[in-house]
């Protein structure tokens, strides 16, 4: 099948915004469209962006309602709004099965480039260890190779981060998901995989169909309440995107284990102390790091408990060596919790 590759990018980072002499990131995935329709999948097409948006849009290929798949469900009793995806990273592309079924496509390597999120995804959401009890990852359904191109074909999740759409509305709200966030770092740890990217946008729902956050105009019209998080029955967080993992060989000691530098060029993210140094520095305490960030700027944590404070402070230590692990950190919260009182964690964290 030919495809016409020599101005396709060669690079993850290329990628991200080499859409943009194309024109959009869908006119940048055109090329493949022959070849994903040869293994039943048709990609999502593009659209007029509504009044205000600046970004580009995509659209289901069909009129046919989103068909079930046991990883989405739409939310209960708010109305649908349009099926239509924000497309702004050359990275993935949404499509849709011969059932009806939605998925995400994503490249995960090109040639040599990115061969540790091929490696992470190998190791932790692919195969018999997707079906693992508290495996948090997006599983990848199947691997599609053209040429030195590999592609993830994933569930089509929420594509907004979790503080975006919904909030933590009591204290046991925020206790549930911080532990649920700190068994997938413990999952991923004890794969000798670090994460390193551990942000809100990394953090998906199985959730979808009521107005979403990111889907409102830069001017003008107000934005919808964010949902709830105990209304929701079955609520499940997905942790996506290892484009900047570490992987280390299986069983081997994690306190060995030592990176240098930055995961990827332009990795923008918040950095703790130890990768500042320019010293060779141990990846595993970096996402215990940036876990506690993300909670911190949570809506609502102002209102809570000093003891629960302390105990994300200590996540977020200085110094790396005084951060706990992912398995002790699990523990600790537990203990935390049992000194709570039935009114302690219905307190509203929402104003």
């Amino acid at each position: 099948m030919a495809v016409d590759l020599i101005n396709f990018p060669k690079t993850i980072q290329q990628l991200k915004g080499g859409w943009e002499a194309a024109g959009s990131p869908r006119k940048l995935w055109a090329r493949f469209e022959d070849f994903f329709s040869s293994h039943g999948l048709e990609l999502w097409v593009e659209s007029d962006p509504p009044p205000g948006f600046a970004v580009s849009f995509v659209v289901p290929p069909d009129d046919r309602p989103r068909q079930l798949d046991g990883f989405s469900y739409r939310i209960p009793d708010v109305p649908d709004a349009p099926q239509r995806y924000p497309h702004r990273n050359g990275t993935h592309c949404p499509a849709r099965t011969v059932d009806g079924q939605d998925v995400m496509i994503r490249v995960v390597s090109i040639g040599s480039d990115g061969t540790n999120q091929r490696e992470a995804l190998l190791r932790l959401a692919t195969g018999t260890i997707t079906s693992a009890v508290g495996n948090p990852c997006v599983p990848v359904l199947r691997w599609l190779v053209f040429e030195d191109i590999h592609f993830a074909v994933q569930p089509f999740l929420s594509f907004i981060g979790l503080s975006q759409q919904f909030i933590f509305e009591t204290l046991d709200n925020l206790l549930e998901v911080l532990r649920h966030m700190l068994e997938a770092l413990q999952f991923c740890h004890d794969r000798r995989v670090a994460h390193l990217d551990v942000f809100y946008e990394n953090w998906l729902v199985n959730l979808y169909g009521g107005p979403l956050l990111d889907d409102q105009p830069q001017q003008g019209s107000e934005k919808p309440e964010p949902t709830a998080l105990r209304t929701i029955p079955h609520f499940k967080i997905y942790l996506n995107d290892f484009e900047c993992a570490a992987c280390f060989d299986p069983g081997s000691d994690p306190e060995t284990h030592l990176l240098s530098g930055m995961p990827i060029i332009n990795y923008g993210r918040t950095i703790p102390r130890e990768m500042r140094l320019g010293l060779p520095y141990n990846p595993f305490p970096v996402d215990i790091w940036h876990l506690a960030g993300i909670i911190q700027q949570t809506q609502g944590f102002k209102r809570v408990p000093d003891s629960f404070r302390e105990f994300v402070r200590r996540m977020r230590s200085y110094y790396a060596d005084e951060r706990p692990t992912a398995a002790e950190a699990l523990a600790d919260l537990a203990a935390l919790r049992s000194q709570y009182d039935a009114a302690d964690l219905s307190a509203s964290l929402y104003d």
